[in-house]
């Protein structure tokens, strides 16, 4: 019997900083930037008005999005002040100069600019990291990490932004409301589309730097483990609770955790306090030279910290999960997932004859390994995110469903303020971390699922009785974030 409810409420060194920086590479971007600062110059009639659109369109996007950006970082403010306070740790006396800089920005709470404020704080903290802390100063870091990791709340902030996606008035069943809610959230509640190659263009003069960044390491010119994606206005947010059977399994929003210093910083606060594992399960792909960089890492961290993580790294192939650790570093423990069971499963779902495409199938495949694995959660209070490089696309897809099927699980019904955290979820993860709407050729497989779903919500019946059996639930009440029955 079952109980789901959801409320979407030394060792061997790891690499946690890129190798360093060839002195080849550097020249190569130092003389890339400079040629690109005279192509610019000899183009000026077309590059200038360029830049002045994409100037204007910056500062429309600031003006749109900056408030929920501020209300995400006062969060993150609250958590690491609650962590630090409630251990006591805040107003003692550190030997590490960066933690007394620390303390100072902590005890500072501007009334504006508040994510460059915490940005500040991340920054230091890793810095501080990077000196290999020992005693109360490691004991300080940690528990901030841990707090930025997975306790900074933001789904009501979600729920806000979304609620302008709802239909009002519509008389459509809820799983359909829900697949047009999110398709116009993508449509008509987001400014940019980054998917051509005067859309890349203006991208590219509105955030030169970014956009530099991400060509150099596509061309080898940068480590992909140099990107960091915190920097550019990434953060962790927390968005609930799933509880199966009194295990209780925070939910969260995030990068990959190959970023900075401060997950595993999380994890050695799990391993001295005992208190609970961290679940990632990450969707790049290993078949992309700088992703399968980022996986290998998580391996390794996944090695170096299996006591207190479990990473699930699975490709999905058109013929279902590869099951094993192989060449392209591939990790699927035994106890996170059944691997035959879920392939057959979503085969009775997302098989052949439900007209799905290849990528649909992929994507509901992808998160019956989440649900598998929040079910295989041992027995306690734990965390879990899964991502692919920023959780702004693949990641997003895969957290809503999961969201999706695991309120099915729990006999939740679909409700508006549920339809409206969702939509928030799709609208601003892009918006605030890439300034831009998800990617449309990502979204394609959430949409068609969703309106699959719509047409046949009997698809969630092989689901409950493979997870669920016989079992009875109950709704959830959530006591946090406000999720309703």
């Amino acid at each position: 019997m079952s109980r789901v409810s959801t409320g979407v409420e030394p060792l061997p060194v790891f690499v946690s900083q890129p190798p360093p920086d060839p002195i080849e590479n550097k020249v190569k971007r130092v003389a890339f930037v400079f040629f690109a600062g005279l192509l610019f110059l000899a183009f000026s009639p077309i590059t200038l008005p360029l830049a002045l659109g994409a100037g204007g369109y910056r500062l429309y996007s600031h003006i749109k999005f900056r408030p929920a950006i501020e209300e995400f970082a006062q969060n993150r403010y609250k958590a690491v002040c609650k962590a630090l306070n409630d251990e006591k740790l805040l107003d003692k006396i550190y030997t590490l100069t960066e933690i007394s800089e620390i303390q100072e920005l902590l005890k500072i709470k501007p009334s504006n600019n508040m994510h460059d404020h915490m940005q500040k704080v991340r920054e230091k903290i890793d810095a501080a990291l990077g000196e290999n802390p020992t005693g109360e100063n490691a004991t300080f870091l940690r528990v901030a990490a841990h707090a930025l990791t997975i306790h900074a709340d933001g789904m009501e902030v979600f729920q806000k932004w979304g609620e302008r996606a709802i239909c009002k008035g519509s008389l459509s069943l809820p799983y359909e409301r829900l697949a047009k809610a999110l398709d116009y959230a993508v449509d008509e509640c987001t400014t940019f589309q980054k998917e051509n190659l005067w859309g890349n263009v203006l991208w590219a003069f509105a955030h030169p730097q970014r956009a530099a960044s991400s060509f150099f390491e596509h061309i080898g010119w940068s480590h992909p483990l140099a990107f960091n994606s915190y920097q550019h206005g990434n953060a962790n947010i927390r968005i609930g609770a799933f509880e199966v059977n009194g295990r209780k399994i925070h939910f969260v929003l995030g990068p990959t955790a190959t970023c900075d210093r401060l997950f595993t910083a999380h994890l050695q606060h799990l391993r001295e306090t005992k208190k609970g594992v961290h679940a990632q399960h990450s969707v790049e792909s290993p078949w992309q030279n700088n992703e399968e960089v980022r996986r290998q890492n998580q391996l390794r961290i996944a090695e170096n910290y299996n006591d207190v993580s479990i990473f699930t790294l699975g490709h999905i192939e058109d013929n279902g999960l590869v099951p094993h650790i192989d060449e392209h570093g591939i990790l699927l423990p035994e106890n996170f997932t059944q691997n035959e069971e879920i392939n057959a499963l979503a085969a009775k779902m997302f098989g052949d004859d439900s007209g799905l495409s290849n990528k649909a199938h992929r994507l509901g495949l992808q998160t019956l390994i989440a649900v598998q694995g929040i079910f295989n959660m041992p027995e306690g209070e734990h965390s879990m995110g899964q991502a692919c490089k920023q959780d702004i696309d693949r990641g997003v897809l895969v957290n809503i469903l999961t969201i999706l099927f695991m309120d099915q699980l729990a006999g939740k019904p679909i409700t508006d303020e549920r339809i409206a955290q969702m939509a928030g979820i799709v609208i601003l993860r892009a918006a605030m971390v890439d300034d831009r709407r998800i990617l449309e050729k990502r979204y394609e497989a959430l949409s068609e699922l969703l309106h699959y779903i719509a047409k046949k919500p009997e698809v969630f019946d092989p689901m409950k009785r493979h997870f669920l059996g016989s079992a009875w639930y109950k709704p959830f009440v959530s006591k946090t974030q406000g999720f309703g029955a």
